[in-house]
């Protein structure tokens, strides 16, 4: 089993994630927030699924969390701070931390990448500006010529903010719209930390980039 722990768990962003990630049967997920047992009761009988009472701020709480994690996910990016209290635990945990960032339109967004070996391509292809097809709408587009590897796609269905590889055409997709489709062969690589994405809909076909960052150096 794949260990998941979702930082924030209580955020407006969460109530779409849980969902998601629970629909990867490989996934043990841990849900860390302030008053995590009471606030997340409905989760309490899911064997698949850790409660943990925390506070992200207090670096100790932090570091019991994460011992033994093997994903980190940050369910909000507002807080400078407490984010960096975060990657110290990890770093303390021994926990890897993939973050890309996203350019467009002068605006810089980030993103989690996934340990899988479609996100381990994309990240050798670091820094890359690729030119985005805005399609259907829901989504940011770019189709690769040559096939990716994506040995873990499957039919799923997605959030706001999930990165994913199509595997029928080469697409790399940015989902900023949520239309409750579930798609086939579906291979997920990363998150970006918001759910604010709505203002993609409005700028048609653009050019975004994508730097790596190491935050584990």
């Amino acid at each position: 089993m794949k260990k998941v722990i979702l930082l924030g768990a209580t955020s407006n962003i969460s109530t779409y994630l849980i969902p998601h990630l629970l629909e990867q049967s490989d996934v043990e997920l841990t849900l860390f927030a302030r008053q995590a047992t009471r606030r997340l009761g409905q989760y309490a009988d899911n064997q698949r699924i850790s409660l943990i009472d925390g506070n992200w701020n207090n670096p100790a709480d932090l570091t019991a969390a994460i011992a033994g994690q093997e994903i980190v996910y940050l369910a909000t990016g507002h807080f400078t701070k407490a984010n960096q209290q975060v990657v110290t635990a990890m770093k303390q945990n021994g926990v890897a931390m993939k973050t890309v960032k996203i350019i467009v339109n002068g605006q810089t967004f980030t993103a989690n990448f996934e340990e899988n070996a479609t996100a381990s391509e994309l990240l050798s292809q670091m820094p890359m500006t690729l030119p985005m097809l805005n399609l259907y709408p829901r989504e940011l587009t770019y189709r690769f010529k040559q096939a990716l590897p994506a040995n873990e796609a499957h039919t799923s269905g997605y959030t706001v903010g999930d990165i994913a590889y199509w595997k029928p055409r080469h697409s790399f997709v940015i989902f900023y719209k949520q239309t409750g489709e579930v798609i086939g062969d579906l291979q997920q690589i990363g998150h970006i930390n918001t759910s604010h994405l709505a203002q993609f809909q409005s700028l048609g076909n653009v050019e975004m980039r994508f730097e790596k960052e190491d935050l584990n150096s």
